[in-house]
């Protein structure tokens, strides 16, 4: 890969090209081949043939900007190189100011540029020692670029000279190499302990397709019976529970039923805390190895577990309520209270805290009556709806005086 110098690499292979080009007819002898801005290409007197090369403009070439650095292997991470498109503007002066030797010059530079579109690495090399672009895996190669009237217009503009005719080519793709390490980790002896490798098997893995919380209801709560709905479930005996609150995946017995489908009770001892989880599928091959399912999501809710409506007295229009709660609240979960259609939020326990029964909510801006409420932990709601009935649950209503 090419390093700094690779700038300044293509623009002196360009010049000792084009200088071969006019050395080599005798009527262009002498014609000088610079490296100037157009303000500065005739500022120094000369009066002879002259063909100018001022690099205008370096611009990112899309293709190669997030690819990984050449000969990079599986496995290995590294930076991706600096793909840069060099454009050019060539412009030529006859002697004297002679317009039509001018143009034979332009010809003669147009030429060569289209008989050699790739420069070679011998001439890199050449050109500027120790740039290491002759080596880049992907050639230069040069193209016509035309300008816009416009932008070609206040590009001379810009340098306060006389337009001459000019002719624009880019140069692409020029890599820099990037000079961050490359690393190559060592090779992995084995996934785990005793690790054995890949197996087979004839059996096919289990597929869920839904986790559904009984009744219809929006979530799960601890004590309740979830169905799990899927294909290939025969022989599961077992399912896997993982999710962010959880300390480690919980395993819950299955029970398969007549349709096919399974049933898994959520224990009521040791709640699973409130929110999201990913349910999983296990079975036992006969070799003893176990096939488990795609996850399928399941959300778990809270229960408000006052006994009966939840009663304040406002002062000065606010009140503090403690509200009782199952499963525990554990550290870093976000707690809520939904009163009515307004959301008051909690205290969100410090980390490494005990999980907590017991939620402290102060409500401001509140009149009397009779509220609604739903807690919310971890983004899920506690259900208000009695089961199998159209009414709100009693014990899950507010009553401020």
């Amino acid at each position: 890969m090419s390093n700094d110098r690779a700038i300044a690499a293509v623009t002196a292979t360009l010049r000792n090209m084009l200088f071969q080009a006019v050395s080599s007819d005798a009527d262009l002898a002498g014609t000088t081949v610079t490296t100037r801005p157009p303000d500065r290409a005739r500022q120094d007197g000369t009066t002879s043939n002259q063909i100018n090369l001022f690099l205008y403009r370096t611009s990112i070439d899309a293709a190669w900007r997030n690819q990984d650095p050449p000969g990079l292997r599986p496995g290995e991470s590294g930076q991706p190189p600096l793909p840069l498109v060099l454009s050019y503007l060539m412009t030529a002066y006859g002697e004297d100011d002679d317009e039509v030797l001018a143009h034979r010059l332009l010809g003669v530079g147009m030429q060569m540029l289209n008989d050699q579109p790739l420069l070679p690495p011998a001439a890199i090399a050449a050109a500027l020692s120790g740039s290491g672009l002759e080596d880049q895996p992907d050639r230069v190669r040069i193209t016509p670029h035309p300008i816009p009237m416009d932008e070609i217009s206040r590009m001379w503009a810009t340098f306060g000279t006389g337009y001459r005719i000019s002719v624009s080519y880019d140069a692409a793709v020029v890599l820099i190499d990037n000079t961050r390490p490359v690393r190559a980790p060592l090779p992995v002896l084995a996934r785990s302990p005793g690790d054995e490798g890949p197996f087979a098997t004839a059996r096919a893995a289990p597929w869920l397709q839904l986790a559904a919380p009984p009744g219809g209801q929006p979530g799960a709560r601890p004590g309740d019976t979830v169905t799990l709905i899927g294909q290939g479930l025969g022989g599961v005996s077992q399912v896997q529970v993982s999710g962010d609150a959880l300390s480690g995946p919980q395993l819950l017995a299955a029970v398969t039923a007549p349709d096919g489908s399974l049933t898994v009770q959520l224990p009521t001892e040791t709640p699973l805390p409130a929110g999201i989880v990913a349910v999983t599928a296990l079975v036992t091959a006969a070799d003893g190895s176990t096939l488990a399912s795609n996850a399928s999501p399941l959300a778990l809710v809270p229960v408000i577990t006052n006994d009966g409506p939840i009663a304040g007295t406002l002062d000065n229009g606010s009140v503090t309520l403690e509200v009782t709660c199952a499963p525990p609240v554990g550290a870093q979960q976000t707690v809520a209270l939904v009163v009515g259609d307004q959301i008051v939020a909690g205290t969100t326990g410090e980390a490494g805290s005990e999980p907590r029964t017991s939620l402290s909510f102060t409500l401001r801006g509140f009149t009397t009556g009779s509220y609604v409420v739903r807690l919310r932990v971890n983004g899920q709601d506690s259900i208000p709806v009695v089961a199998g009935q159209a009414s709100f649950d009693p014990n899950q209503r507010l009553e401020l005086s």
